[in-house]
């Protein structure tokens, strides 16, 4: 596990005041508390390697665990990434030494491609919840530290924002279980390979880490796509 080259790579992208909300798409009464899960045992195991690519994975877990199961594999993450650092905001692409891309311009290149139909985005960590529990997994966009690199059994499995930034990530929030009398927190389905990180690729966030990523850092975003 030590010696694989984990991709950062994520890039924050303007924010658009036309874009869609999370909010608009929830359901009218959303369960707030309860614990939901979207992975399913035959889904890909996605790995970006040493690329920047964390953006387009992030997306190809999201749509390929529960209730889409699309059945994207790496290759196709890795050219729809390389497509998007051709289309995006920054300069340069992916050949040019790019490091990465927004999670707007790489949600604009899979929906180009038909892989999905729109998203909208959040800031909210409530919103974020109620949309696991009661719709599917959500996509976010947060700073990445020292602490979050190799999360351990003897933690608990849990991610800590705490050290020397490392850059930035986006990462899929495939189970939230909250609301129930004890900790709150969310599961995330990293694209690092499940051998590689965490456990079978996925660590635990906090209910105050979370909030601290997202709602208390101006670049925490978060992002999914909505039917």
């Amino acid at each position: 596990m030590d010696d694989h080259p984990r991709g950062l790579g994520w890039t924050p992208g303007p924010v658009d005041d036309r874009d869609f909300l999370l909010s608009a798409f929830a359901p009218e009464r959303p369960a707030l508390s309860g614990e939901k899960g979207w992975g399913w045992a035959g889904m890909n195991d996605l790995d970006q390697r040493h690329e920047g690519a964390c953006t387009s994975f992030s997306i190809g877990n999201s749509v390929n665990c529960e209730p889409r199961r699309a059945d994207v594999d790496s290759d196709f993450c890795f050219d729809a990434y390389h497509s998007t650092t051709r289309r995006d905001e920054f300069p340069g692409d992916w050949t040019s030494g790019q490091e990465g891309t927004s999670l707007r311009s790489a949600m604009k290149e899979w929906r180009r491609r038909n892989a999905i139909s729109s998203f909208a985005f959040s800031y909210s960590v409530e919103e974020v919840v109620a949309w696991v529990l009661n719709r599917g997994p959500v996509c976010i966009g947060v700073r990445w530290y020292e602490g979050m690199h190799d999360p351990t059994e003897e933690n608990g499995w849990y991610l800590e924002p705490t050290g020397e930034r490392l850059g930035g990530h986006a990462i899929c929030v495939s189970r939230v279980h909250w609301g129930m009398g004890d900790d709150n927190y969310v599961v995330l389905l990293n694209s690092w390979g499940r051998a590689n990180w965490g456990r079978n690729g996925r660590a635990k966030l906090s209910e105050e880490s979370f909030r601290a990523l997202l709602e208390d850092d101006p670049i925490g975003t978060a992002i999914a796509a909505v039917e």
